[in-house]
């Protein structure tokens, strides 16, 4: 146990920190340019993420982490900590061409911790005693939960953010013109459906229909409201025991109702539109990377596979596309991804996978 003890504190040591009233952010020897930029962009948006949600008076870990060629951040509203990973989006990625990804990660997982940790009345005392257990806002669906952060990310700055960059409103149109608009059923059980990670499109769209509608503050109200409720962990399976009554005392509608205004506000917004250029395949689901080489054109599918009835995995396949014929089939199937632009040379295809080991110069 000595040695254990003794071994955990050497690691410590390898970290510094940078300290303000909100915010501790620990990192490595040689991020410090991450670390500042991480606590810049948490205070510069620090009021607005609040305006839309709650006053929050509790300093916050941010943790900078270099775990390689992975993408992603992540709150922890039970040990109550962000931790933020330092590689930016890039090929293949729906946050590809952002400004500034500790802008849009700092914001997004920040957003999360205010709002998960949002209590008022009897929860609050009981969250002050017992912990975050009772913290009403954590029993929210999936499209609550990262449909604010959506929206707040979408905020910070007109060019970045998911409901900003065209493909979430690209998705909505397709389904507003196919008249399957998603129900709040579909959106609250998220079936394996395209897009990958529904709540985040669904909850960022109907987010940002609310705040447009009835303001941030409205936003900030339901968060209060629901965060004093105690019967909260029953909302998910009886929504009208606080979710709905929430939304009720806020917006004067339960949720499906207010789903209902969403719908006709999306009809009559897309009502012209038509989708552009002719489609070339009909297999659906994500196709990225396309390049001409050889008389054909070639290209990266990824696709979901179900093992099993509760479980699922996504293939990365290579395609090759005849355009002369309109045949396509897969040249190669991979269980990795693909990490950078694929390239014809010669007469020959090249691509880059990504493996996951351990012993790599980074956390994990």
């Amino acid at each position: 146990m000595l040695t254990v003890a003794f071994l955990f504190l050497c690691a410590w040591f390898d970290w510094k920190t940078l300290k303000t009233d909100d915010f501790t952010v620990i990192y490595r020897e040689g991020y410090r340019a991450e670390a500042l930029q991480a606590l810049a962009n948490l205070h510069y948006h620090d009021d607005a993420t609040q305006e839309m949600i709650a006053q929050y008076d509790r300093r916050i870990p941010v943790v900078i982490e270099d775990v390689g060629a992975i993408t992603n951040g992540f709150a922890n509203p039970v040990f109550h900590n962000i931790h933020i990973f330092t590689r930016p989006p890039g090929f293949g990625s729906r946050l590809e061409g952002i400004e500034s990804w500790y802008r849009t990660v700092g914001v997004h997982e920040y957003t999360h911790i205010v709002h998960l940790g949002t209590t008022a009345g009897a929860p609050r005392v009981l969250t002050n005693v017992f912990g975050p257990l009772f913290a009403a806002n954590i029993y929210s669906p999936g499209w609550i939960t990262e449909g604010i952060t959506v929206l707040a990310e979408s905020r910070a700055t007109p060019y970045e953010g998911r409901l900003n960059d065209g493909f979430f409103d690209a998705c909505l149109a397709a389904r507003a013109a196919a008249g399957a608009l998603p129900s709040i059923v579909e959106a609250t059980n998220t079936p394996l459906d395209f897009p990958q990670g529904a709540h985040y499109f669904y909850g960022g769209e109907f987010f940002g229909f609310l705040h447009d509608k009835y303001g941030p503050d409205r936003l900030a109200e339901f968060f209060r409201r629901y965060g004093s409720c105690l019967v909260a962990p029953l909302s998910s399976l009886v929504p009208g025991t606080g979710l709905d009554r929430a939304a009720r005392k806020t917006f004067g509608a339960s949720w499906q109702g207010l789903f209902r205004e969403w719908h006709r506000s999306v009809q009559e917004r897309f009502q012209t539109w038509r989708c552009a250029g002719t489609r070339m395949t009909s297999r659906g689901w994500y196709a990225y990377s396309l390049i001409k080489g050889s008389g054909a054109l070639y290209y990266v599918r990824t696709v979901p596979v179900k093992p099993s009835g509760f479980d699922d995995i996504y293939e990365t396949r290579l395609m090759r596309f005849d355009p002369s014929t309109g045949e396509e089939h897969a040249i190669a199937t991979l269980s990795g991804d693909i990490t950078s632009p694929l390239r014809v040379k010669d007469g020959r295809l090249y691509y880059t996978t990504m493996q996951w080991a351990r012993g790599y110069a980074n956390v994990y």
